[in-house]
C-alpha cells in the first residue's frame, strides 16, 4: 500500500506523478504521520510482480497518452472544451473511457455530431461550484494520465512574502475546484485526494477561507459528511455573527452551527440581531438608501449607522454604488471598528472591489490599521490574489485583475499621504479656454476607457461621471440626438445653463483624473505620454525636415495603428456602456484639434 501525499496540490510538490486505473500507484514520500495522508490500495500486478517490465509499460503508456495532450505534433482531437476563453482540444474516447460522466455527454443522444469537432462550454457542466482553467488541466492530465500533477507555479501561492502557503486563499481555492471537478466528473479518487487536502486546512485556514469549502462539502452531498461536520464544528468555535453565517452559508447548515452554539453553554454566544439594524441592513439589501435615512430618523439617535455596522455591512455584502452613496451621507465614522476588529477598509479589502477601497481612502480610510491579529488592509489584498494573477502582465486594453488593483491602490495609499475628500482641479476657466481644457479631459479619459478599461471605470465610478452629461461641442447641431461634433467652434457662446452643466462634466472629469494620477500612477504615465508627448508632436506633421517629417509621420502611423487596434478588441465592450465607435473616434480627432490650436 503506497503513502499519497495531499502536498500533492501544494507548490512543495514535486514528485512527478501519482498512477490509477487498475494500476500500480508510484508511492510519494511524507513524513510518517503526516495530517491529510492518504492511502490507496494499489491493485497487484498479475503474478505478484511489484517491479519489473510491466510497470515499465504502464509508464510508457501513460507517457503516451499524456503526450496527446501536450500539444503533439499530430491534432487528432475531435473536440474543444472551453475553459476561461481558453480552447482546450480533447479526445471523446479517451474521456468516455475514463468518466461516465464524459462517456453521457459525449455519446449519448443527440451528442454526437459525425466527422465535426464539437465545442463544449465548461460553465455549461458547472450547476454548482467553479473549476478554472489551472484546476481543469490538472483534472484533464489525470484522465489521460493517471497522474496528478504539480500545479503550475503560483496558482497555489499568494503574493504575501510571510506566507508559507500551507492554508492561504489561493491553496484553498485550487483544492476547492479539484474537488467540485472531480465531482462532478466523477472521478471518486480525486473526490477523496481532495477531501483530505482540505480537511487539513479546515483548521489552519483563516475562518472567511473555510467558508468555501463548507459550500464545496455541503454541494458535493454524499460522502462529504466528514469534512462537512469538521467545518461545522470549526464555524460553531468561530466568531462569525449570525448576520454572517445567514449571508455565507446555506440555512441548514446555519441552523446546526447556531445548535451547536447553544448547546455548548446552553445559551447562544452572541445576541440576536436588533429588529432597527435588522431594517437598516433590509434597506441596504434593496439598494434603498432613502429608506436608510427614513429609519434613521425614525430611530431618533438610537439606531445610527455605526451601531448597525451599516457602513461594514454595504461593504461586505451590497453594491458597490449602495456603499458609495451611503458614504456621501457623511454620518458614519469609515475607521469604525466591528465585534471582530475589522474595520471597512479592512471588509471591502476581503471582498476585493477596487471602487469601494478607492471610495474609502478618499473619505479618510486609514490603510495602516491592523486586524486583531496583526493584518494591515494591503496584507489580506496579498493574501487573497494568486502569485499567476498579480505577475501577469495586461495588454493595454485589457481588463486588469480585480485583485491586483485593490494591491495597487493600497499601496499607494500606504506609500503616500492620504488625500482626504475631493481633489478637484481649478475650475476658473472661461470661454475658449474652459472649452478646450473640458475636451482635453474628454479625450484623456476616453482614452483611459481604451487602454485601461478597469481602472477607467474605478476612478469614473467614484468621481460618478455617469451623473453628467458627455461634452460634445455647441451648436444646433449637437442638439441633435446621437451627433458627436468633430470640432470646436470657439465662436459660439454657452449659456448660462450650459455652464453649469460644463462646470458639473469638468468637476468630475478632473475628478477623475486626480484620481487616476493617485491610484493608477503607471496608467497615467502612459497617458501623459499620449496625450502631452506623443499626440502634440505628431499633430505638426508639416513642421520640420522632410526627414524629421517622415519619421513624425512613421510615428503616427505606429501610434493610429496601437489605438485602433485596441479600439477593435473593446469595441464590443464599449458598446454596452454606451459609448459608440463614432464618439470614440471622434473624441480622438477632437484631442487632435485641440492640439493643433494648441501649438499655433
Amino acid at each position: 500500500m503506497a503513502q499519497i501525499s495531499l502536498n500533492a496540490f501544494s507548490p512543495s510538490f514535486n514528485s512527478s506523478s501519482i498512477v490509477s486505473n487498475n494500476s500500480s500507484y508510484r508511492s510519494i514520500s511524507s513524513p510518517v504521520g503526516e495530517p491529510g495522508a492518504y492511502s490507496v490500495d494499489s491493485c497487484p500486478i498479475q503474478g505478484g510482480a511489484s517491479n519489473g517490465p510491466e510497470i515499465a509499460a504502464l509508464q510508457k503508456l501513460s507517457l503516451n497518452i499524456e503526450s496527446l495532450l501536450s500539444g503533439s505534433d499530430i491534432d487528432c482531437s475531435d473536440a474543444e472544451i472551453v475553459v476561461e476563453g481558453h480552447h482546450v482540444p480533447v479526445h471523446r474516447c479517451i474521456l468516455a473511457a475514463r468518466s461516465s460522466f464524459f462517456k453521457e455527454k459525449f455519446f449519448s443522444g443527440n451528442s454526437q455530431a459525425g466527422n465535426a469537432k464539437l465545442q463544449y462550454d465548461l460553465k455549461d457542466w458547472m450547476i454548482q461550484g467553479y473549476v478554472g482553467y489551472d484546476a481543469f488541466m490538472i483534472l484533464l492530465g489525470y484522465l489521460y494520465s493517471g497522474k496528478v500533477k504539480t500545479p503550475p507555479p503560483g496558482v497555489c501561492t499568494c503574493i504575501d512574502l510571510t506566507c508559507v502557503h500551507d492554508a492561504c486563499r489561493p491553496a484553498v481555492d485550487f483544492a476547492v475546484q479539484l474537488m467540485y471537478g472531480a465531482h462532478v466528473f466523477i472521478i471518486p479518487e480525486l473526490v477523496s485526494l481532495s477531501q483530505r487536502r482540505l480537511l487539513n486546512f479546515v483548521e489552519k485556514a483563516l475562518v472567511e477561507d473555510v467558508i468555501p469549502i463548507v459550500m464545496a462539502a455541503n454541494a458535493c452531498g454524499a460522502g462529504n459528511d466528514q469534512l462537512l461536520n469538521r467545518c461545522i464544528h470549526r464555524m460553531a468555535r468561530s466568531d462569525l455573527d449570525t448576520v454572517a453565517l445567514e449571508k455565507e452559508l446555506p440555512q441548514e447548515v446555519v441552523n446546526i452551527v447556531l445548535k451547536l452554539r447553544s448547546d455548548s453553554d446552553g445559551t447562544s454566544t452572541l445576541a440576536p440581531v436588533d429588529k432597527n439594524i435588522r431594517r437598516i441592513q433590509r434597506a441596504l439589501d434593496s439598494d434603498d438608501i432613502e429608506l436608510v435615512k427614513l429609519l434613521l430618523e425614525e430611530g431618533e439617535g438610537r439606531t445610527t449607522l455605526n451601531a448597525a455596522y451599516a457602513l461594514h455591512y454595504a461593504a461586505a455584502y451590497c453594491d458597490p454604488k449602495v456603499t458609495a452613496e451611503l458614504l456621501e451621507l457623511q454620518n458614519a465614522d469609515v475607521n469604525l471598528m466591528n465585534r471582530r476588529g475589522y474595520t471597512v477598509l479592512h471588509i471591502a479589502a476581503m471582498r476585493r472591489n477596487p471602487r469601494t477601497i478607492a471610495a474609502l481612502l478618499t473619505k479618510g480610510a486609514r490603510p495602516s490599521d491592523l486586524t486583531l491579529d496583526d493584518r494591515t488592509a494591503l496584507q489580506i489584498s496579498r493574501r487573497l490574489t494568486r502569485a499567476i494573477d498579480y505577475y501577469q502582465p495586461t495588454a493595454q486594453g485589457k481588463e486588469s485583475p480585480t485583485d491586483r488593483l485593490c494591491i495597487e491602490i493600497l499601496e499607494r495609499a500606504e506609500i503616500e499621504n492620504p488625500l482626504v475628500a475631493t481633489v478637484p482641479l481649478s475650475l476658473s476657466f472661461a470661454g475658449e479656454d474652459m472649452r478646450i481644457k473640458l475636451l482635453y479631459f474628454e479625450n484623456r479619459v476616453a482614452l483611459a476607457k481604451l487602454l485601461f478599461p478597469t481602472e477607467a471605470k474605478v476612478a469614473m465610478e467614484i468621481a460618478q461621471v455617469d451623473m453628467t452629461s458627455e461634452y460634445t461641442g455647441f451648436g444646433a447641431s449637437s442638439a441633435v440626438p446621437g451627433h458627436i461634433r468633430t470640432a470646436m467652434d470657439l465662436n459660439e457662446t454657452p449659456t448660462a445653463a450650459m455652464k453649469k452643466k460644463l462646470n458639473s462634466r469638468m468637476d468630475a472629469l478632473s475628478r477623475t483624473v486626480e484620481l487616476g494620477k493617485r491610484f493608477f500612477p503607471r496608467c497615467s504615465e502612459i497617458l501623459n505620454k499620449f496625450m502631452d508627448d506623443d499626440l502634440s508632436e505628431l499633430t505638426c506633421l508639416e513642421k520640420g525636415t522632410p526627414d524629421e517629417q517622415r519619421v513624425k509621420r512613421q510615428r503616427y502611423d505606429e501610434l493610429k495603428g496601437d489605438l485602433s487596434e485596441a479600439f477593435n478588441k473593446d469595441k464590443a465592450e464599449f458598446e454596452k456602456s454606451g459609448m459608440s465607435s463614432s464618439s470614440s473616434s471622434s473624441s480622438l480627432r477632437d484631442g487632435m484639434r485641440y492640439r493643433t490650436l494648441k501649438n499655433r
